[in-house]
Parts: C-alpha cells; sequence; structure tokens
C-alpha cells in the first residue's frame, strides 16, 4: 500500500463508487480526508466511515460553482491547515444515442465532467503555491479515448477532461504540483449494477477488457492513492489506463 503520511486530501464524488473507495483507501493509506459529495445518502457505509473517524470531514459540494469550491477549500484549510492533494472524480455519465441527447443532458455532463474539473484545479492552486507543492489527480475514463455507442456526449467531455489534465500539467509543474489522470474501465458501481446483469452488455463491453471483467471500485482508488503519495513523484502529466486491457483490445 501506497503511503500519505498524514497527507491532506480532498476527494470530490465521495458518496459512492470509486469516490467512496478512494476516500476510504487515504485513510487506511494514513491521509487526512476532506470527503465532499452533492448527494449523501443517509446511513451509508462511506458516511458512517468519515463521521467515525478523527481524521475526516464532509462536505456538500456542487462541483460545477465556484462558491462552493470556495467553501470546500476554506473548509478543508480551517480544519487541516493545508491542501497536499485533490482528487477530482465527481462525474456524471448519461447513456443515449446523440440525436436523443438534450443540450440539458450535454450541459450537465460538461458542467461535472470538464468544469468540476477545471474549478478545482484553480480553486486549490493557491493553497497548494504557498506550501510549496501538492498533486492532483483527475478520474478520467476510457471512454475519452475508446468510444461506444450512445456515449458520444460522455466521451467527448472525458477526452476534454484528459486533454485539461495533460495542459494543466504543464501550468502547474513549475510550482511543483504533479496533475495526473486515471482512465478507468468499466467498473462495478451503483450505474453499473443492472448493467452487468445484461448479457448483451458483457457481450459488447465486458468482453472487451482483456481481462473479462469489470473492476472493483478498490482497483482503482489504489492507484489514485499511489499517484498522490510521494512515491509517484516523478509522475507528472499522464492519464493512466486502469482498464483491465480495454484500450489495446
Amino acid at each position: 500500500m501506497s503511503e500519505l503520511n498524514n497527507k491532506i486530501i480532498i476527494v470530490t464524488g465521495a458518496a459512492s463508487g470509486i469516490g467512496a473507495a478512494t476516500a476510504l483507501e487515504v485513510l487506511a493509506a494514513g491521509g487526512k480526508l476532506a470527503a465532499s459529495d452533492i448527494n449523501w445518502i443517509p446511513g451509508s457505509h462511506i458516511l458512517n466511515s468519515l463521521e467515525s473517524s478523527p481524521k475526516a470531514i464532509r462536505l456538500d459540494h456542487d462541483v460545477s460553482q465556484t462558491t462552493a469550491w470556495n467553501r470546500v477549500i476554506d473548509s478543508t484549510l480551517a480544519t487541516f491547515g493545508r491542501i497536499d492533494g485533490l482528487v477530482n472524480n465527481a462525474g456524471r455519465a448519461i447513456a443515449k444515442p446523440l440525436e436523443e441527447t438534450s443540450f440539458e443532458q450535454w450541459q450537465t455532463m460538461a458542467d461535472v465532467n470538464v468544469k468540476g474539473v477545471f474549478l478545482g484545479c484553480r480553486a486549490v492552486h493557491p493553497a497548494m503555491l504557498k506550501q510549496g507543492g501538492g498533486a492532483i489527480v483527475n478520474v478520467v475514463s476510457a471512454a475519452g479515448i475508446q468510444y461506444f455507442p450512445n456515449m458520444a456526449a460522455y466521451s467527448a467531455t472525458k477526452s476534454g477532461c484528459a486533454s485539461f489534465t495533460r495542459a494543466a500539467m504543464i501550468d502547474f509543474a513549475k510550482d511543483n504540483i504533479r496533475v495526473n489522470g486515471v482512465m478507468p474501465g468499466t467498473v462495478k458501481t451503483g450505474m453499473t449494477t443492472d448493467l452487468l446483469d445484461l448479457p448483451e452488455f458483457v457481450e459488447s463491453v465486458i468482453n472487451k477488457h482483456a481481462l473479462k471483467r469489470a473492476a472493483e471500485p478498490a482497483e482503482i482508488a489504489n492507484v489514485i492513492v499511489f499517484l498522490l503519495s510521494d512515491e509517484a513523484s516523478y509522475v507528472n502529466g499522464i492519464n493512466m489506463p486502469v482498464d483491465g486491457g480495454l484500450t489495446i483490445t
């Protein structure tokens, strides 16, 4: 396991899926956590774990709003005094044929998957600059470079996130702030539970992964925590596939 040694990490979209797994992995690796989400589920395992931990705070957070980011940054600094890492995990996915995708649906995905990442990187920069550096990990998607039916709008936003990740690295490297992305394939989350029971989905999507299975959220979280850690101190500007071989098959 990578060690975070009391690093202060913000994780967005932490109420479920990859975000929840990452939040728990941050704590297990010795980090301290500001976990944010727009939709916390009362009584959930992750919520109970956060509320019982002296090393974590839970925050309500719409990543598409500048004022919400300001509150998250202020709360994190007030509680912990610094920000060492940011995981831009919050995301939206709507699967529809392009001709049936409304502009409002497009805008919803773009606001979270691209705008939210931009706002997050910009929001943490002053604190990281002041303390001499930090690490940012953006959760992109294999769908940003591998294309599937009914995913045109989503794929476009994730392609944008992947490009933004590498461009942001260029701007932030001079400040000792590393910026990387992870590109998961299919992951077992609430969004995919029903799909994974459909033989046609298994045949058309899952079997395109060389490992012939979907990932557990923790398998993505482990890579995210590595990229946040000092063990990845010379890793910068990559979008790392964590996809069971999807994007090379």
